[in-house]
C-alpha cells in the first residue's frame, strides 16, 4: 500500500502526552505558517495557548484531527455500505443507495445531432441547446431563477414554470413545432431513484425545496405533462441523470479512461462505472456492455448513526441547523457551505472559552452561516504573518483590528478542517476504485470547493494512495458545466443505442469520404504537388489539434498519481474515443 501521503494527512487526535508537547520551532514568534504538516499546526496551536491546553484539545483537535484509527474505522464502514446498496436484499436499508442510472456507455466520439438539456439543481436552473458535429462541440444555454414563493409550492406549478422556460428558449432558436422530436436529458440533482434510463422517482427534496406532491412521484412524467400541457414542443425526453453522472458523460468526452463522476461544492456526491455482475439490484440484461454508471448518493453515508462516535460537536450542530436536519451527514462533514459554518462555530467555542476575540466579537461572525466556505481559501492563501487575506475575511465580518495570534489560529483551523474534510472525501473515492479494480482511472470533476480551494485539492490527491489496495494510478479531470453539457450528451448516447442504424449508415459515409479524399490526395502528389506543401498542411492540422486537445487543457494527463487536467473552455474540441 502506498503511504507517502500519510504524514500530510492521518495524525494522532488522543491528547497524548506526545501530541501535548508545546513546539519551541513553531510559535508565535515563527514566520511559518505554510508547509505545515498536521502534527506541526497541532505543535503550533498548543505553543500558542499555553494557558488553554484543555480549550485547544477539546475544541480544535478533537473535532477536526481523526487518528488513523478513525479514519480505518470509516473506510471499513462506507465498504460496508456500499455492499449493502449494490445486494438485492440489503438495499432498503442501505445508507448509500448506489442507484443502477441505466446509463451504460460514454460518449465514444460518434455522436453527431442536436440535443437538448434541462439542468436542474437548486434554485437556478438552465436550457441547453448543444450541437454536436464532424468540427467538434457547441452549445447555448440560458439560465433561469425559481421564485422564492415556488420553493414550498406545489410540484405543478414547479414544472409548469420550468417548461414556460423552455418553450422561451426554444422559440428564441426557431426549435418549435419541429418535424422530428429534439432529444432532451434531464439533469436533476436531487437525491433521486433511476426505474429506466428516462424515468425516476425523487426520494426526498433538498436544498430548500419543499414543493408538495413530487416525493415518491416519477419525474419525468410531471415533466412530460407541463409540455403537452404548454403545447407547440416536440419533445423527446430520453434520459434524467444526476449531475454526478452528467460530470462523467462530459469528463468521458475529454478522457476516455474517466470512470468516476464526482461532485464537491455546496454539496457532494459520486458516481462510477461497474460490472453489472456485481449489481444485485440490477434489473437490466447482461448483454454487452456488462457495466452500469452507479449514482452512490453516498451524502447519505452516515444517517443509520454509524458515524455518531467520531462526528464532532460541531457536526452535530450543523445537522441541527439545517432545514434537512438528520440526511446526508457524511455530505455535512466533507462539503463546503457546512465546511464554513465548522469553522465558525470552532471560532465562537474559543471566544466562549475565553481564548480569543474577547474584546471585538461581532454579530456577523456570530450568525450562523455567515463564515462562507470562500472565506476558508482565501485565508489559507496567504503566505506570511502580515495575514493580508485573513484580515480582509476579518474585516469582512466587522472585526475591526485583529492580533497575528488570532489571524494564525484562524490559518490553523481552517487547515485542520480542510484535511479532515479532503481526508473524507478520498476515503469515498479510495473505496469506489478499490472495487473496480482498473489500473487507470480518470476522475472527472466539478464543484468550487475542488476548483477554488488549494489545499483541499492538493490533500486529496496525496491522501488516496493511503486507502487504496494496489497501485491503481488516477487523475483528476476538471470539468466545467458537468450538468447541462452531461446531461445532453446523455441524451446523445442514447439516442445513438437507440438509433444504430443511422450511426452505422454515417459512419460508413464518412469512411467513404476520407477513403475518396485519400484518392484525391494521392492524385495530387502523383502530378506533382510538392512533398513540402503536403508536410506543412501535416504540420498545421497537427497544431490545430494539438491546441484543441492538449493545450485547451492546460497540461498533459500524467501516469503519475492525481494530475489534473482542466477543461478546456473551447467546447469546439471534442476527443474521439
Amino acid at each position: 500500500m502506498n503511504t507517502s501521503s500519510s504524514s500530510n494527512t492521518l495524525s494522532p487526535a488522543d491528547g497524548s502526552t506526545a501530541m501535548r508537547r508545546v513546539s519551541s520551532t513553531v510559535g508565535l514568534g515563527s514566520k511559518q505558517i505554510t508547509g505545515l504538516d498536521v502534527e506541526q499546526v497541532q505543535q503550533s496551536l498548543l505553543g500558542l495557548f499555553p494557558d488553554h491546553q484543555d480549550v485547544v484539545h477539546d475544541y480544535i483537535f478533537k473535532p477536526f484531527c481523526l487518528g488513523e484509527e478513525d479514519y480505518r474505522k470509516i473506510q471499513k464502514l462506507f465498504d460496508e455500505n456500499l455492499d449493502r446498496g449494490l445486494a438485492k436484499e440489503t438495499h432498503a436499508e442501505a445508507c448509500i443507495k448506489m442507484y443502477p442510472t441505466y446509463v451504460r456507455e460514454v460518449p465514444d466520439g460518434s455522436e453527431r445531432g442536436r440535443y437538448l438539456a434541462l439542468d436542474f439543481g437548486g434554485v437556478y436552473f438552465r436550457t441547453v441547446l448543444m450541437t454536436i458535429g464532424e468540427e467538434g462541440i457547441t452549445s447555448e444555454s440560458k439560465t433561469g431563477v425559481i421564485p422564492n414563493n415556488m420553493l414550498e409550492d406545489t410540484g405543478e406549478k414547479l414544472f409548469d414554470y420550468m417548461v414556460t422556460f423552455l418553450h422561451k428558449f426554444l422559440k428564441q432558436n426557431d426549435l418549435l413545432k419541429t418535424s422530428e422530436p429534439l432529444p432532451l436529458g434531464i439533469c436533476f440533482s436531487f437525491p433521486l431513484e433511476p426505474v429506466a434510463l428516462n424515468r425516476g422517482k425523487l426520494v426526498r427534496w433538498a436544498k430548500h425545496f419543499h414543493c408538495e406532491g413530487v416525493v415518491g412521484q416519477e419525474v419525468v412524467g410531471m415533466l412530460e405533462m407541463a409540455i403537452k400541457k404548454k403545447g407547440e414542443m416536440n419533445i423527446d425526453c430520453t434520459a434524467i441523470i444526476s449531475d454526478t453522472v452528467g460530470t462523467l458523460m462530459a469528463g468521458a468526452v475529454e478522457d476516455t479512461k474517466c470512470a468516476i463522476g464526482l461532485i464537491l461544492g455546496k454539496g457532494t456526491n459520486a458516481c462510477y462505472i461497474q460490472s453489472t455482475d456485481d449489481v444485485g439490484t440490477w434489473d437490466g440484461d447482461h448483454d454487452e456492455p456488462k457495466q452500469v454508471i452507479i449514482t452512490t448518493e453516498w451524502r447519505a453515508f452516515g444517517e443509520d448513526g454509524c458515524l455518531d462516535k467520531i462526528r464532532s460537536e460541531y457536526d452535530m450542530v450543523v445537522d441541527k441547523n439545517c432545514k434537512h436536519s438528520g440526511f446526508a451527514p457524511y455530505e455535512k462533514m466533507v462539503s463546503s457551505i457546512y465546511l464554513g459554518e465548522a469553522v465558525r462555530l470552532c471560532l465562537q467555542k474559543l471566544k466562549d472559552e475565553g481564548a480569543l476575540f474577547q474584546d471585538h466579537w461581532t454579530a456577523e461572525i456570530g450568525t450562523p452561516w455567515k463564515f462562507f466556505a470562500k472565506y476558508i481559501s482565501e485565508v489559507l492563501s496567504d503566505e506570511d504573518i502580515r495575514f493580508r487575506q485573513t484580515r480582509h475575511v476579518f474585516d469582512d465580518l466587522h472585526l475591526g483590528e485583529v492580533s497575528e495570534l488570532e489571524c494564525r489560529v484562524l490559518h490553523h483551523v481552517c487547515q485542520l478542517a480542510t484535511v479532515r474534510s479532503a481526508t473524507l472525501t478520498a476515503i469515498g473515492l479510495a473505496c469506489l476504485m478499490n472495487r473496480m479494480g482498473r489500473k487507470e482511472v480518470g476522475i472527472a470533476v466539478d464543484g468550487s470547493l475542488y476548483r477554488f480551494h488549494t489545499l483541499f485539492r492538493e490533500t486529496l490527491t496525496k491522501t488516496i494512495p493511503h486507502f487504496l489496495n494496489n497501485d491503481t494510478k488516477f487523475w483528476f479531470v476538471q470539468v466545467n458545466d458537468g450538468s447541462g453539457k452531461g446531461a445532453a450528451l446523455t441524451s446523445a448516447v442514447a439516442h445513438r443505442l437507440n438509433h444504430p442504424e443511422s450511426y452505422a449508415k454515417g459512419q460508413a459515409e464518412s469512411q467513404d469520404q476520407a477513403e475518396g479524399q485519400g484518392q484525391t490526395e494521392g492524385q495530387c502528389q502523383a502530378e506533382g504537388q510538392s512533398m513540402d506543401q503536403t508536410e506543412g498542411q501535416g504540420q498545421a492540422e497537427g497544431q490545430v489539434q494539438a491546441e484543441g486537445q492538449g493545450q485547451a487543457e492546460g497540461q498533459g494527463r500524467a501516469e503519475g498519481q492525481g494530475q489534473v487536467v482542466t477543461q478546456g473552455q473551447a467546447e469546439g474540441q471534442a476527443k474521439s474515443s
